[in-house]
């Protein structure tokens, strides 16, 4: 057992509240725990205990039958959770047409949008969330996909690309074009109309089964780095993907704003002026807030675990001149939700550092 926590504690995203700090009224704070769904439940339960003992709040995880326990136990240790629902549960056939790893892209597979089965996304899902009720667990919000908007997490993009960068309009061109059964000329942007088309069917579908939870879009990549039409190199090509306010537009356009209570946004090495960007679609016509599920992603590389640190010194600049950004976002009630996240080498679940919580990892989750 020494040995399991131990593990897990080598590989645990874990940041702490501040001492003394309160959270804000309206504001979800948080920290990213991947791959839950892989451990025992007797290692799950190692999980919730540290994340209890650092002051943990609330967690981002998925959301699948294997991690039901962990979801419930930690909300039995007051630890509430922001759950990914993969779009494409519920529809075993949509395995067979999904785009195998491919480096440097991805190292897993990629289903196609296009693919989502409403009703069978609702079969599966009613019952895992009947579950979670019959247990008492009251989750903090549904967020339906991850990056939709990125090729690493949406097949219906090409890849790899001709480094297009695609936008709403050429969407919206593809959707009128499909719609009215007229020859296809886009084939790319058709394919993507088509798949957003099919979520907005799942987001009403979740919506069906769940009535009293927060409804999110899935959380969109802000591109910060978007490239020139005419690169060349495979890395560029394949980089490609729809601005995250594209992304958005689209979906407003064709009713999104009736089915979700949030934007779901992931932001990461940011300056102020491009998180003033990115938070620019959070209100807008329909008053919609942001739910902010991924930001951060400062490495770990350093094996010290002490304030002094010179890598963490570094991480702690980045993540104070972040949340200084995001603080007029949350005055002003467009920024609900900061979940952090760090990127580590290796593992499936992330440590700032050590087996102990970084100062760096103590300022990020502290109260805003």
């Amino acid at each position: 057992m020494r040995t399991i926590v131990k593990l897990i504690a080598t590989c645990l995203l874990i940041s702490l509240q501040s001492a003394g700090g309160a959270y804000a009224a309206d504001m979800t704070v948080g920290v990213n725990v991947v791959g839950v769904q892989n451990l025992s439940e007797t290692q799950q339960d190692a999980v919730v205990d540290q994340l209890q003992k650092a002051g943990v709040k609330t967690v981002r995880t998925l959301l699948s039958d294997k991690s039901a326990h962990f979801l419930t136990t930690a909300y039995q240790h007051g630890i509430g959770a922001v759950v990914i629902i993969d779009p494409l549960s519920g529809n075993a056939a949509a395995s067979q047409h999904a785009r195998r790893a491919k480096p440097p892209l991805t190292t897993w597979s990629v289903g196609r949008l296009s693919d989502a089965d409403p009703e069978g996304f609702k079969t599966w899902l009613a019952p895992l969330l009947a579950t979670l009720h019959h247990d008492g667990v009251k989750l903090t919000a549904l967020e339906i996909g991850n990056e939709l908007n990125s090729p690493s997490y949406n097949g219906d993009f090409d890849v790899p690309g001709d480094g297009r960068v695609l936008g709403s309009s050429d969407l919206q061109k593809a959707w009128k074009t499909w719609s009215n059964h007229e020859p296809v000329t886009d084939p790319e942007a058709t394919n993507l109309a088509r798949g957003f088309t099919a979520y907005l069917a799942i987001l009403s579908a979740a919506r069906d089964v769940e009535r009293d939870t927060p409804i999110i879009t899935a959380g969109a990549v802000y591109n910060t780095e978007r490239p020139h039409p005419a690169a060349h190199s495979p890395a560029d090509r394949v980089a490609h993907g729809l601005p995250a306010d594209d992304f958005i537009h689209f979906l407003r356009q064709h009713g999104l704003d009736d089915r979700v209570d949030g934007y779901g946004i992931h932001i990461y090495y940011s300056t102020p002026a491009n998180i003033n960007a990115a938070l620019s679609i959070c209100g807008g016509p329909g008053n919609k807030p942001c739910w902010l599920t991924e930001w951060g992603g400062y490495p770990t590389r350093d094996a010290s675990c002490t304030p002094q640190s010179p890598g963490d010194a570094s991480r702690a600049k980045f993540i104070a001149i972040v949340r200084a950004a995001l603080r007029p976002f949350i005055s002003h009630g467009l920024l609900v939700s900061a979940m952090y996240y760090s990127w580590n080498s290796g593992g499936a679940i992330y440590l700032p550092a050590c087996n102990d919580v970084t100062s760096s990892g103590r300022q990020a989750i502290s109260a805003f």
